[in-house]
C-alpha cells in the first residue's frame, strides 16, 4: 500500500514538472519572432495566465463556463483557424502614427481562418504574388489591414488608414525582429500580469479579476504643467453620474492640429491660446428645455398650413467649466461658427439639444444644458491633476440616453485617477466594476463580444 502511494506521488510530481515545463517552453517560444525591431509601445496580453485564473474561477462558478454560447465561432461552425500562443503582443513602431497598431499571432488552419475572416468579419481577401502562398485581407473601412500565410498572420489596425504593408511583411517574412533577450523585453517577461505594457516613459499593469478589472502604470507628463496638488472642484452634483476633472496644459496633447467639425475649421492653438490650465465637467440628472416642433394643419380653404408648437423636452444636465479668457474663446468659436448670434452650440452641429455658453465670468467659459446662472464652484487641493468617474448602473435609469442596454447590464462604475510623481512621470489608476462580482471579468467580457 505504501509502495502504492510513493508510486503514484511520484507520478503526479513528475507531471506537475511536465507541465511547468511546458508551461516555461510555450513563454519562451511566445517571444520568437512575434515582435518587430521598432516596437515602442508594445503590450503584452498573458493568455496562459488569464487561462489558469478562469480555470481556477471555473471550480467556483462552473454554470457560468459551462454556459450555451454565442460567440462568432459558434455561429460560424468554425473556429478562427488562430493557435492560441501563450502571450500575444500588440504595440506600435517608431516612425509612424502612435495610433497604428500591429500583432502577429501564429496559423493552425489556413482553410479555418479564410473562412472566418471573409464569413464572420467580412474582410476582402486577395492572393499576394510571390514565392509563397501569401494572402492580404481588409475590412471595408481600410483600418484593419492582415496579411498570411499557412504559418503566420499580421495584423495592424490604423485610425488613419495608414501604408502599412511593408511592416506586415517583415512580421510574416521574420524579418527585422526583436530577440527574445531584448531589453525592451525585459519589464513584460518579468511582470505575471494579466495584461502589461512598456514603452517610451510609461509602463504597467493591468488585471482581470471576478467582478472587475484594475489597471497601474506609470505614464509621461513632461511639458504638461502637473503641479502636485491641484486646486480641483469639489462640490459636484450629488446626482453626477460622469464627473471628472484635468489640471494641466494641453498645448503639448492637442496643439497644432486642424480639426474639420462639419465644415466649420478649428485651429487647436488659436483656441488654446485662451485655455487657463483647468477644466471639470459633469453629468447628473435630467433638465427641460423648450423645443419648437412644426406641424401642419388644413385652415377652412383647406389649405396646409404650418403650426409652431413649444414642446418641454428632457435632455441630460451637462456642465462644462473652462478655465481661461472666456471673451477670446467665445470669439474664436463665433467667428468659426460653432457658436451662433443666440450664444448656443450650432444646432447643425450638434442637433441632439441646446448647448449654452456663458462667458460673462473673464477667467472662466461655461457650457451647459440648463441655461441659468449658477454660483461658482468650490475648489479645493487635491493630489490628482486628472480624474474622472462614470456610473453605468445610473444612466440605465434614463430612458433617452444613448448607451446600449447591453453595456448597463454589464458594467457597474468606471473610475481613472493620475497622481504627479515627479516631473516626468505620474501613476495612473483605474479601475471597471462589473454588474456580476462573483464571475471573472475576462469571461463576461468575451461573453458580451461574442453575444451582441
Amino acid at each position: 500500500m505504501k509502495r502504492k502511494w510513493l508510486f503514484t506521488s511520484a507520478i503526479a510530481i513528475l507531471l506537475m514538472f511536465c507541465l511547468y515545463g511546458y508551461l516555461e517552453w510555450r513563454q519562451h517560444r511566445s517571444y520568437h519572432n512575434r515582435i518587430h525591431e521598432k516596437a515602442a509601445l508594445i503590450f503584452r496580453l498573458n493568455l496562459d495566465n488569464v487561462l489558469k485564473t478562469m480555470a481556477a474561477d471555473f471550480f467556483s462558478n462552473p454554470s457560468d463556463y459551462l454556459g450555451s454560447g454565442c460567440g462568432p465561432a459558434t455561429k460560424s461552425g468554425a473556429g478562427n483557424g488562430l493557435h492560441v500562443p501563450a502571450n500575444a503582443f500588440i504595440y506600435n513602431v517608431s516612425g509612424r502614427s502612435a495610433s497604428t497598431y500591429f500583432c502577429s499571432l501564429p496559423v493552425a488552419d489556413i482553410d479555418a481562418l479564410k473562412s472566418y475572416l471573409t464569413k464572420v468579419l467580412h474582410f476582402q481577401i486577395t492572393a499576394v504574388p510571390g514565392a509563397e502562398a501569401r494572402f492580404m485581407a481588409s475590412s471595408k473601412d481600410n483600418k484593419f489591414k492582415v496579411l498570411f500565410n499557412e504559418n503566420d498572420i499580421a495584423i495592424s489596425y490604423s485610425l488613419s488608414r495608414a501604408n502599412v504593408v511593408d511592416i506586415l511583411e517583415d512580421l510574416i517574412l521574420h524579418r527585422k525582429m526583436l530577440t527574445g533577450n531584448s531589453a525592451l523585453l525585459s519589464p513584460l517577461k518579468s511582470s505575471k500580469a494579466h495584461v502589461s505594457w512598456s514603452g517610451p516613459g510609461t509602463s504597467g499593469k493591468l488585471q482581470f479579476s471576478d467582478g472587475a478589472i484594475t489597471a497601474e502604470g506609470s505614464i509621461p507628463i513632461s511639458g504638461l504643467g502637473i503641479t502636485a496638488k491641484p486646486n480641483v472642484r469639489s462640490d459636484f452634483p450629488d446626482n453626477a453620474v460622469l464627473r471628472g476633472w484635468f489640471s494641466g496644459d494641453l498645448h503639448k496633447l492637442l496643439g497644432n492640429r486642424h480639426i474639420n467639425w462639419q465644415g466649420n475649421k478649428i485651429n487647436t492653438d488659436s483656441l488654446l491660446c485662451h485655455y487657463g490650465n483647468y477644466m471639470d465637467f459633469y453629468v447628473g440628472g435630467m433638465v427641460s428645455q423648450q423645443e419648437n416642433i412644426i406641424s401642419y394643419e388644413y385652415d377652412e380653404n383647406f389649405e396646409k398650413v404650418a403650426k409652431t408648437v413649444v414642446k418641454d423636452v428632457a435632455v441630460p444636465e451637462i456642465s462644462i467649466s473652462i478655465d481661461g479668457a472666456a471673451p477670446g474663446m467665445s470669439r474664436y468659436l463665433s467667428a468659426t461658427g460653432i457658436i451662433n448670434d443666440n450664444t448656443q452650440l450650432n444646432a447643425r452641429l450638434f442637433p441632439l439639444f441646446k448647448v449654452f455658453f456663458d462667458d460673462s465670468d473673464p477667467g472662466m467659459m461655461t457650457m451647459n444644458t440648463f441655461q441659468r446662472k449658477i454660483p461658482k464652484a468650490v475648489r479645493r487641493p487635491n493630489p490628482y491633476f486628472l480624474s474622472a468617474d462614470i456610473n453605468f448602473q445610473a444612466i440605465k435609469k434614463w430612458k433617452n440616453i444613448p448607451v446600449p442596454e447591453q453595456v448597463t447590464k454589464l458594467l457597474s462604475t468606471f473610475t481613472v485617477q493620475a497622481e504627479k510623481l515627479d516631473g516626468q512621470r505620474a501613476n495612473l489608476y483605474a479601475e471597471l466594476l462589473f454588474v456580476k462580482k462573483d464571475v471573472n471579468s475576462f469571461l463576461q467580457m468575451v461573453r458580451y463580444e461574442s453575444c451582441n
